[in-house]
């Protein structure tokens, strides 16, 4: 646990399984709507102390969408970027849009397939609060449906097992690494 110390991750993996339901209970629109509800959901939360102020962090958490996919094709679409609305296509592929936002305190990005945006969706909650003079980030994802089913049952092992998903690890600390590199 030493190698958590600037890094605290807390990560759950709820796999949900089908409902028991009498099914000559329910019609066949609501079956569909149960069926498409008992998918994979993952739930993962991190937390890193950035060796810089709020103010610095802010704008940075605010474009976490340009950082990330950076080298990629990231189309800006509705609204200001960093504002409640605006929305950015990557790779054509997947729409990323701000859902809720408390200036310079949270952020929310929803996220999604644009093929399959009902069903496939990653919410992504950034949180930040001054530590003394440092800043402290917490994010916490929420997805329904995003992952495939081996993905989440290799996390649903590793989480068992006390290891954090690389994945998520590497992804804070480079974000860390990356705004800390700022001046």
């Amino acid at each position: 646990m030493t190698s958590f110390t600037n890094h605290m991750v807390l990560a759950w993996l709820f796999l949900l399984s089908a409902f028991s339901v009498n099914v000559n209970a329910i019609d066949e629109d609501m079956k569909k709507e149960l069926d498409s509800i008992t998918t994979s959901s993952i739930i993962l939360h991190d937390q890193v102390i950035i060796d810089k102020p709020l103010s610095l962090v802010w704008p940075e958490v605010l474009d976490f969408i340009s950082w990330y996919f950076r080298g990629h094709d990231v189309q800006h679409l509705d609204g200001r970027r960093g504002e409640l609305g605006s929305a950015a296509i990557v790779n054509g592929k997947l729409l990323h849009e701000i859902v809720s936002l408390k200036k310079g305190k949270t952020v929310v990005w929803k996220t999604c397939l644009l093929a399959a945006c009902d069903n496939n969706i990653v919410f992504t909650d950034f949180t930040i609060q001054d530590s003394a003079g440092k800043t402290k980030l917490n994010r916490r994802t929420y997805s329904h449906g995003f992952w495939s089913e081996k993905i989440a049952k290799d996390r649903l092992r590793d989480i068992s097992r006390g290891v954090v998903p690389e994945d998520v690890r590497k992804v804070a600390f480079d974000f860390k690494a990356y705004v800390e590199s700022l001046d």
